[in-house]
């Protein structure tokens, strides 16, 4: 991911870099290590996925994290992921991401499990088209992908889960199964 270390004073940052498919540099964002709220973006960089150069072109499943410690912690265990770049409720980066997310027939939506994931996972859902995204959801006691991981998760762990993952259908939309009591 070419993760970096960059300092400002006394304070340590890592450095994410958000590069093209080909390599180029397209945005950063630094994060403090001792401080997981100091974090920015680089000042007028293009909101874009993060971790396009490490998916190959013959991909057609991807997973889209909140984080890029989580699309990290999903690459390691060998599922294709990218990340968002602000967090579970801005969106801008789905404008200049658009026509490469086209290629992907199944979007999986690794969103934290909290309010603000639960939010985000439906707007996106809903802009990518949700006859191709599926939300997916872990047990009560894990927050994302990269605690999931730090608990010992193995790759069939997360597909666990991802055969788990429904697609998000509209509130009205029941199953035939609801009515067979009646």
């Amino acid at each position: 991911f070419k993760v970096v270390e960059k300092t400002r004073g006394d304070n340590a940052y890592a450095l994410f870099p958000y590069l093209s498919e080909t390599g180029e540099y397209l945005n950063g964002k630094t994060r403090n290590i001792a401080d997981k709220k100091d974090m920015r973006q680089e000042a007028g960089a293009m909101p874009c996925l993060f971790g396009w150069h490490l998916i190959d072109p013959k991909v057609r499943t991807i997973a889209i994290a909140e984080g890029e410690l989580d699309a990290m912690s999903l690459h390691q265990v060998g599922i294709p992921a990218l990340s968002v770049n602000a967090g579970a409720g801005n969106h801008q980066w789905i404008e200049n991401d658009w026509d490469r997310l086209e290629r992907f027939s199944e979007i999986l939506v690794f969103f934290d499990c909290d309010e603000a994931g639960e939010k985000g996972a439906r707007e996106i859902i809903q802009r990518l088209g949700p006859e191709r995204c599926r939300r997916v959801r872990f047990e009560d006691s894990v927050k994302d992908a990269n605690e999931y991981l730090q608990q010992g998760a193995a790759h069939v762990d997360f597909d666990h889960y991802i055969q788990l993952a429904k697609p998000l259908d509209p509130d009205e939309l029941r199953s035939a199964a609801d009515y067979i009591p009646q």
